[in-house]
């Protein structure tokens, strides 16, 4: 669920509607639509989160609601207007949104060691295949160390956050007398926090210690003495091997693995830094809203902890568990730190014994050369990443798009994919376009509809608001649509709309649209040299009709009971937005819009078929 607002009111009493329920699946597209400007601005301050809950349920991508700037991090508005002149390049900051993104940054700097150490590794082998493969099965037991004991311990950390939240969690539900929903929600997010920076430190702790175990691999000279035997040889031939039976053929694959770790550790310091600061923000802000209730109980502690007893059985659960994990540091991974050197040992004495032996094998010099220039040309920077992967999005959504621009100029449309792109990259699944769709012309309309709906495909999380004020702009007539009011917001048809609304859209929408002569004879409608009966005496002896244009149909099987055809021939029109809503030339001169989901030609000749059910007013 993107959004699920149900019966909530908030501390504010001036935000209108003062009862809001709202929902909106993931993967969804919706309009919400207001006849006032003002309406659809403090509803769009609303899904922002700038006011704080009172009462009810306010949960973003299924997380209830902390404050504007929790609610910041989940949602990006993109508003209406050119940016004719732009500060700094759009690669510059499309790159530097990737580099938020931790799944990418931390991709691309490991496929950057990974492909740079390869390299420096092969060039050192100079052509010796059995070097390289005793290299390899080095790197690949290093690897399946880390890998394995990363594992076990992020599934070890994973179990208790999940059951020491849910002990928090259960604890204070059970004050929910005494302390407001609204607050009660910023605890739990509080506290969340906590555990999980405490749990952060502890998997800190465990990759320092990996890497030192790690670090302990590169030095292994003294627990081979092949080198020393080479040294002191009589035989001439042995003594020059002498040099190549040193310790520093793993050199690169170790190095590689321990930058790797300095990387998780490095994005954990700032995970721990950002969190802290988002502690301290939580733990004013429920400092302030308990100093707003009449209970004096919570107002005489200086510290969170301290308001509730059970906060001690919470730490002491922490401590052993704590301590259960410091053992498993300097102990566990010791002693399997030490299997796995022996086994380096091992592998790399027996490559000795194979190079003292005349039992290596060398590979063509003129393919190696070949083979390096491949390995370095498979290193890329994080910038060239970044550049493929705006590339390879750009794609996947169907923009016309180009990070070459050399203009100063930035279209209405170009401007939203830049917002588009950064926002995907940030990850804020949830984006509002609020007043966005005037600007653009019918071409770069469809083309947005197009890429947001190729969005929902690539990542169902996504949802998009449009928060319009023109119903013309609206993309899928037949689309259920909100509408917000001082009262409520309703969710109805765009038929229910016109209908109980006529005076406020109907009327703006259909002054110039849609509208044909018509004559009554108290038993006949006479509509276009065609007539249907009629037990309706609302009809005048003569008047215009106004018609509803998802209400006429291409098909008469789709129209029950008498129906009215009309011929003519199908104009191209930019009046609505939603592509499958089309213009017809009246034979007779009139103008009609209707709605057809099948694609129709530019100046094809048609008949279309209406009933009395698609009158919306007689005039």
């Amino acid at each position: 669920m993107s959004y699920s607002i149900k019966n909530a009111r908030f501390v504010n009493k001036k935000v209108i509607p003062p009862l809001i329920n709202f929902e909106v699946n993931s993967g969804n597209m919706t309009t919400i639509v207001s006849s006032e400007a003002k309406l659809l601005k403090q509803f769009k301050k609303i899904l922002e989160g700038r006011y704080l809950v009172d009462s009810g349920t306010f949960k973003v991508d299924g997380y209830d609601k902390v404050n504007r700037l929790w609610t910041k991090k989940k949602l990006a508005i993109i508003k209406a207007g050119n940016r004719f002149f732009r500060k700094w390049p759009e690669k510059f900051w499309l790159h530097s949104s990737l580099l938020f993104n931790k799944d990418f940054y931390n991709q691309a700097k490991i496929n950057y060691y990974n492909t740079k150490f390869s390299y420096l590794s092969f060039a050192t082998s100079k052509s010796n295949k059995t070097d390289l493969e005793m290299r390899d099965k080095v790197d690949k037991m290093v690897e399946k160390f880390i890998s394995n004991s990363c594992e076990i311990e992020e599934q070890w950390l994973n179990e208790f956050l999940k059951q020491i939240i849910s002990f928090n969690e259960n604890k204070l539900n059970d004050n929910i007398d005494e302390i407001s929903e609204h607050i009660l929600i910023i605890l739990k997010d509080y506290y969340y926090l906590v555990e999980n920076n405490n749990n952060l430190e502890l998997l800190q702790t465990f990759l320092q210690s990996l890497w030192d175990k790690v670090y302990s691999f590169i030095d292994l000279n003294s627990l081979c003495t092949c080198q020393y035997k080479a040294k002191k040889s009589k035989d001439k031939k042995v003594r020059k091997k002498a040099k190549e039976l040193s310790f520093k053929q793993h050199n690169f694959v170790i190095r590689k693995q321990l930058k790797i770790i300095d990387l998780k550790i490095s994005t954990i310091k700032r995970k721990l830094s950002k969190n802290r600061f988002t502690i301290n923000g939580l733990k004013k802000q429920i400092f302030f809203e308990l100093s707003k209730v009449d209970n004096q109980k919570y107002k005489k502690f200086r510290k969170i902890d301290d308001m509730f007893s059970w906060r001690q059985l919470s730490i002491d659960q922490r401590f052993e568990f704590k301590q259960k994990q410091e053992k498993m540091f300097f102990e566990g991974l010791s002693d399997e730190s030490t299997m796995i050197r022996g086994k380096i040992v091992e592998i790399i004495h027996k490559y000795h014994q194979s190079l003292l032996s005349g039992e290596v094998e060398f590979g063509n010099k003129k393919n190696f050369n070949k083979e390096l220039k491949e390995y370095k040309s498979k290193i890329e920077t994080i910038s060239k990443q970044a550049t493929i992967w705006i590339n390879s999005t750009v794609e996947e959504l169907g923009m016309n798009f180009s990070l070459g621009v050399k203009t100063f100029k930035v279209s209405a449309l170009y401007s939203i994919y830049l917002k588009i792109l950064e926002s995907i990259y940030l990850k804020k699944y949830n984006i509002i376009l609020y007043n966005s769709l005037s600007n653009l012309s019918k071409t770069d309309y469809d083309e947005l509809i197009n890429v947001l709906k190729n969005l929902k495909i690539i990542n169902k999380k996504f949802c998009v608001i449009f928060m319009e004020k023109n119903l013309e702009n609206i993309y899928d007539l037949k689309q259920k649509l909100f509408l917000v009011e001082e009262a409520q917001i309703t969710e109805l048809s765009f038929d229910m709309l016109l209908k109980s609304k006529w005076n406020t859209f109907g009327s703006g929408v259909f002054h110039n649209k849609n509208r044909i002569p018509y004559s009554y004879n108290e038993k006949h409608l006479f509509i276009f040299n065609d007539k249907i009966k009629t037990t309706n005496s609302k009809f005048h002896e003569k008047g215009q009709l106004l018609l509803n244009p998802l209400s006429i149909s291409t098909s008469k099987r789709k129209i029950e009971g008498q129906y009215i055809e009309v011929k003519g021939k199908v104009q191209p029109t930019t009046e609505f937005r939603d592509e499958k809503v089309y213009q017809m030339q009246c034979d007779d001169g009139h103008k009609l819009f209707f709605y057809s989901s099948e694609k129709i030609e530019s100046k094809k000749s048609i008949s279309v078929y209406f009933s009395e059910d698609a009158i919306l007013e007689i005039l």
